[in-house]
């Protein structure tokens, strides 16, 4: 390759990420204004509440919307590594820089009424479905490739959000990175399921925040765009599924060595030459007898 192409190869990646980190940055500074709720108020209101409570040593129990683990206060509290910046921006800022383009949420909404308990437990079903599928692809796997991690990785990933009785979109940006990861990989059979988890992560966005209010009010155009997001899902983690499967379980017959009295360890000078004393001729005899010995 040449150095235009290596520099190209470089310097493409970057570009994208720069590009879109400055979309997203413009975003949750309301230079561009999506359609929907306003979620950056989620930062400059609860979160810089949260981490006053914090700063004085406890959790804000008596909030209802506090739902994350304790180690979730070191995210909170993280604005305070850059004081000339107000909380949001801090906020913000670091995101960017950790590379996790996506806001916290405190909560979320959920369907109640006939068939939910149902689709729960269906929902909780499939995920132990997904566990036994992942073991029983481990133990059966004979190949091992250099794109096995990252697949095996991406196809879990996928498997427990398409799964999961929440659908968080930044379960989706889990998805895209690892999905990337996977097509930098050329030994990776994982592009089709990766560009069906690219589309969906789209029509996530069209989901939430853009049209959330149809989703809500379970309006036809909400209903519409959460099916899709979905069977798009469902499809990339049968095909994820399949092409990892594949890609792994090998010939049946395994790997066969080439059968020989030589060592294969041998070194050079050695193997020549006992190849030279076992393809030596052994005398043969005439066809009229062995020659009577002189006296």
């Amino acid at each position: 390759m040449s150095g235009v192409g290596r520099a190209r190869g470089v310097w493409l990646p970057v570009a994208v990420w720069a590009v879109t980190r400055a979309v997203v940055l413009l975003c949750v500074l309301r230079v561009l204004v999506l359609p929907g709720p306003d979620v950056t108020t989620d930062v400059s209101v609860i979160y810089q509440g949260w981490s006053g409570i914090l700063k004085t040593g406890t959790f804000p129990l008596a909030d209802v919307t506090w739902q994350y683990p304790p180690a979730a206060a070191l995210a909170i509290l993280s604005p305070g590594l850059l004081p000339f910046l107000d909380y949001a921006p801090a906020f913000f800022t670091l995101i960017l820089v950790t590379d996790a383009a996506a806001l916290l949420h405190y909560g979320s909404l959920e369907f109640l009424g006939p068939g939910v308990p149902f689709v729960s437990t269906l929902a909780l079903t499939l995920s132990l479905g997904a566990v036994g599928w992942l073991f029983l692809w481990r133990v059966r796997a004979r190949e091992f490739g250099p794109a096995t991690l990252c697949d095996a990785a991406f196809t879990a990933t996928l498997l427990f959000t398409t799964t999961s009785r929440v659908i968080s979109p930044q379960y989706m940006l889990w998805l895209v990175g690892l999905a990337a990861v996977c097509v930098t990989v050329r030994a990776s059979r994982q592009a089709l399921p990766a560009v069906l988890v690219l589309l969906a992560t789209g029509v996530t966005l069209l989901e939430f925040p853009v049209w959330f209010a149809d989703v809500v009010a379970s309006e036809p155009r909400g209903v519409a765009l959460l099916v899709v997001r979905n069977g798009l899902l469902v499809a990339a983690s049968l095909l994820a599924c399949r092409r990892l499967w594949v890609a792994t379980r090998g010939t049946g017959h395994g790997r066969t060595e080439p059968v020989g009295v030589v060592s294969a360890r041998r070194p050079v000078g050695e193997t020549t030459a006992a190849t030279g004393r076992l393809t030596r001729h052994a005398p043969q005899e005439p066809a009229d007898g062995p020659a009577a010995s002189g006296r």
